[in-house]
């Protein structure tokens, strides 16, 4: 793909530009994304952004709470979300799948420098990698992760995987496909208590109508149904081990190829 242009990131718009700016009131970011990539992760996604304000605002947890704090991102892609919190002193492991490690690594390290933050391989049909095994994590997040039927149960077993009973989990996640989500929120709430971070008066007061409103589907005023930010800890009484199931059932890995595989087809990113 040839380079573009530096183009600065414009709410509501999925920008195409090789090189995007993303500024926050703390820090603009220099990302670097990939339109040709079969990836999604390769591609900078409006909700980690929207998350990186809302650090930048106290909304998630001031400097003073997050310094020193194990933070794991998952499905990291251009790694803005989990950079905002290792600006804030977090120890942030950044994951998402092989194929996409080089290019979170290149983004964090353009951004943050060579050091003071982990990538490491995660393919949520693999189970929590050898090398996280053991790990306690005080924040647990993960931005635009379920966008199609494929990922919800895989990306559901890594939850359960990562999370402890002191993990707090904050989930982003544009809502696109409603039938979707319900069986994400259904399986999430399985296991974890959620509430909505905000408000969306206080949303707006953060981010501005610019950011937050969007055209209502029912052709009515714009709102802000289209976004969802949760903050869930793991249930007292939740019992189960997704993860388990998920790897001894030898059908599992091959279902999502094939369903991944039939999702990058129908927008010819096979």
């Amino acid at each position: 793909m040839a380079d573009f242009e530096d183009q600065d990131w414009k709410p509501g718009a999925l920008n195409l530009r090789r090189e995007v700016h993303v500024r926050t009131t703390s820090k603009t970011y220099v990302v670097t994304q990939d339109a040709n990539s079969s990836e999604p992760g390769a591609m900078l996604w409006e909700v980690s952004i929207i998350v990186a304000k809302l650090l930048d605002a106290g909304a998630l947890g001031d400097d003073a709470d997050l310094a020193g704090r194990a933070v794991l991102e998952l499905g990291a892609g251009c790694a803005v979300a989990g950079m905002a919190y290792a600006l804030r002193g977090a120890r942030v492991t950044f994951t998402d799948l092989p194929a996409l490690c080089g290019h979170v690594r290149d983004n964090v390290a353009r951004n943050l420098g060579p050091d003071g933050y982990r990538v490491v391989p995660y393919d949520w049909c693999d189970g929590r990698p050898a090398t996280l095994v053991g790990e306690a994590f005080d924040v647990v997040l993960g931005t635009d992760c379920v966008y199609h039927a494929h990922l919800v149960e895989p990306f559901l077993d890594a939850l359960d995987a990562v999370a402890g009973p002191r993990t707090t989990v904050v989930l982003a996640f544009e809502r696109r496909d409603e039938a979707v989500l319900a069986a994400f929120e259904r399986g999430l709430r399985d296991m974890f208590k959620c509430r909505p971070l905000l408000s969306t008066k206080k949303l707006r007061a953060i981010l501005g109508d610019d950011v937050l409103l969007r055209p209502a589907d029912d052709g009515g005023e714009p709102d802000a149904r289209w976004l969802s930010i949760l903050v869930c800890k793991k249930r007292k009484s939740y019992r189960g081990d997704r993860s388990r199931r998920a790897r001894a059932d030898g059908g599992a890995k091959a279902a999502f190829d094939a369903t991944r595989a039939a999702f990058l087809a129908e927008r010819g990113l096979d």
